[in-house]
């Protein structure tokens, strides 16, 4: 991470909006924190998976990146149902959305057959989305399409105490909500 905001430093020509970060530790070092934190001011929204240990991250073994939140887009793995998976870590402060993450697809050269579970699945469906309605609304700071992105979820029972936004991504509603003015 490092060595990425570095870069981030020195390359001003690049145009990075969003990040995914589809890793993670339970371990919180303040070189990492500072890093997180360096990307979010450069305005780049980081989205990180909230980790598969089906754990509390508000209690007492947080998961990072994930769990800074001010820095981080949090995202647990939800199945067809929009029922948090048992796997997924969630968390009422902690977990901002949840998103798809059962029976994904893998682009992995190794076995293009296997599909993933899980949080790293999820989080790059809201990266995505992200970057998609940063593109078309060009003036969306990264705090506003993470705010916009937990606004515009679908509602899920599940994820109602256990995710800070109550709700799945709802790629096409916050694509219209950027398009209609930002948040």
């Amino acid at each position: 991470m490092l060595e990425f905001s570095r870069q981030l430093r020195i390359n001003s020509i690049a145009n990075v909006r969003v990040v995914n970060m589809s890793w993670g530790l339970y371990t919180s070092t303040s070189s990492l924190q500072s890093e997180i934190a360096l990307v979010h001011a450069a305005n780049i929204l980081l989205v990180g998976a909230a980790g598969n240990n089906g754990q509390d991250n508000d209690g007492l073994n947080p998961f990072y990146p994930a769990s800074y939140t001010n820095d981080v887009l949090s995202v647990a793995a939800t199945d067809p149902s929009d029922k948090r998976i048992l796997i997924s870590n969630y968390g009422r402060n902690t977990v901002h959305i949840g998103a798809p993450g059962v029976n994904i697809i893998s682009t992995s050269s190794i076995n293009p057959s296997d599909v993933g579970v899980g949080t790293s699945t999820a989080a790059p469906f809201v990266a995505g989305a992200a970057a998609l309605m940063m593109s078309r609304c060009n003036k969306l700071t990264a705090d506003g399409a993470k705010i916009l992105l937990g606004n515009t979820v679908d509602a899920s029972a599940d994820l109602a105490n256990t995710t800070v936004s109550g709700g799945r991504l709802n790629v096409a509603k916050a694509l219209a909500a950027c398009v209609a003015g930002g948040p």
